[in-house]
């Protein structure tokens, strides 16, 4: 594995075809950057921008994008969309497809976006504005990845391990295949964050609680119990 920036490292791939290598990456900046994979064949990976990457969760709060829901409107978000080319090469924004799972998932379908007049209606708001203003005041690009699902509970976005000390959750497979898709725990934290463990982010966007209204009193202790999962997985 060779990087653009002068890096290189190789390994041996398991049985089972998996591989690691650890590359030390320079100071962020806009200049893009390459990276080459090489062993039976040949992968390039292009256009790589060094930086921060934020991994955004929650609800529609965090699934709303810079167009606004109806009759939710963003202040400004005609101007932020008509201006987004500006910010393009500063912002990226991958959004995770709505997928659920009874068992933990490797992969995830999801293409990081530039942010752009095209593509801003549907980004986040809430992971743009945070965006925007840490690449300015850092000088450096950053990326969004954007795992929300509206109307989701905290329950889905928590490992097992966790929600197996909550006596008022059933983890049986029936149990949860009779729950809306939205309400089903740990489904989304197998398929929509478990994959994506292995990528480096800076730390977490979180904008979620509303779907938990009635049982509000453990919601605190529920969400520093997903909290300390995820750091886990994360390290």
């Amino acid at each position: 594995v060779a990087a653009s920036w002068g890096v290189k490292a190789t390994a041996r791939s398991g049985a089972d075809g998996r591989w690691e290598v650890m590359l030390k990456t320079p100071a962020g900046g806009y200049d893009p950057q390459r990276i080459t994979i090489a062993g039976d064949g040949r992968v390039e990976l292009n256009d790589i921008l060094i930086g921060e990457v934020w991994f955004a969760a929650g609800q529609s709060n965090m699934e709303m994008g810079v167009q606004g829901f109806h009759n939710c409107p963003i202040a400004r978000s005609n101007e932020v969309i008509a201006r987004a080319d500006a910010r393009r090469g500063k912002i990226r924004y991958v959004k995770i497809p709505k997928t659920a799972s009874y068992t933990p998932e490797e992969r995830v379908a999801g293409r990081w976006n530039e942010f752009s007049t095209e593509t801003a209606p549907l980004c986040t708001a809430v992971g743009y504005f945070f965006a925007e203003m840490l690449s300015r005041a850092l000088d450096v690009p950053v990326g969004v990845i954007d795992s929300s699902w509206g109307g989701s509970r905290i329950e889905c976005w928590t490992p097992r391990e966790e929600l197996e000390t909550y006596p008022d959750i059933d983890l049986s497979e029936k149990a949860i295949a009779e729950l809306p898709d939205y309400m089903r725990p740990m489904a989304m934290y197998n398929a929509m964050v478990y994959p994506l463990t292995r990528y480096t982010v800076r730390g977490f966007l979180w904008y979620q609680g509303e779907s938990n209204i009635g049982r509000h009193t453990e919601y605190a202790a529920r969400m520093a119990d997903m909290v300390a999962g995820w750091r886990a997985q994360w390290g």
